[in-house]
């Protein structure tokens, strides 16, 4: 059995696109809700096509864990939030400018905080909570790749039974979640490292796709598991 080692700085491709290096905050003053609060989840989004399988998957994962730590959990399907998403949107003037096209993010936030108001006061739920799964960037180190509490082994082809190694970035998939208590200020933003959607072909020295990106369902726990920290951690 050969030794393979490469130093390999892994580019990333053009079908999925990185998102920018946000952190995970926790809002001033927030209090987990007591047990047995009601939890509002939104219908889950995802940023690239290649992650909407993920999407059922994520919010069993987040429902499970919410229930373990004693919390009743609700969603809101998709036709309502997209009618009452639409209706905050119109009440602040739109969150795109008309000549640019870009995010007005001032107007974006109002909306956001009266879509949370608004909804729980219609359910009583004492946190609305958005999922998304969205692209980061992960830190490869030897045989590993560590980002948004996640320490995996990178997925590799092309080694030949032997062992290898890498440095530089990768892309990798995260839960992102956006909690706002029920007057709408920030409860926490987090992310939650998935999976690595990229494995190492060391033969062509390119990244490869991988097919099933979400075949181990337990990844999607532990990502659940950390975005969900500032609420379920006692």
């Amino acid at each position: 059995m050969r030794l393979l080692v490469l130093l390999f700085v892994l580019v990333v491709c053009p079908a999925l696109a990185q998102v920018s290096g946000q952190s995970s905050v926790t809002g001033s003053g927030f209090k987990p809700p007591a047990t047995g609060s009601l939890i509002l989840l939104l219908p889950p989004s995802t940023e690239a096509p290649e992650l909407d399988a993920g999407a059922p998957m994520l919010l069993q994962a987040l429902h499970s864990e919410l229930a373990a730590a004693g919390f009743r959990t609700a969603l809101l399907d998709k036709a309502n939030y997209e009618t009452i998403w639409t209706q905050e949107v119109e009440a602040v003037g739109g969150i795109y400018d008309s000549r640019t096209g870009n995010l007005k993010p001032v107007e974006r936030a109002l909306a956001i905080a009266a879509l949370a108001k608004r909804l729980a006061r219609e359910t009583s739920a004492s946190l609305v909570i958005t999922p998304r799964l969205v692209l980061r960037k992960a830190e490869l180190s030897g045989t590993k790749a560590s980002w948004d509490g996640r320490l995996v082994l990178v997925p590799t082809r092309g080694t030949f039974g032997g062992s290898s190694s890498s440095t530089g970035t990768t892309t990798a998939v995260s839960v992102q979640l956006l909690a706002l208590a029920h007057d709408g200020a920030l409860a926490f933003s987090t992310f939650g490292g998935v999976t690595l959607p990229y494995a190492i072909n060391f033969v062509s020295e390119r990244p490869e796709l991988r097919e099933n990106i979400f075949s181990d369902k337990n990844d999607l726990t532990k990502a659940a598991e950390i975005a969900l920290g500032p609420l379920t951690r006692k």
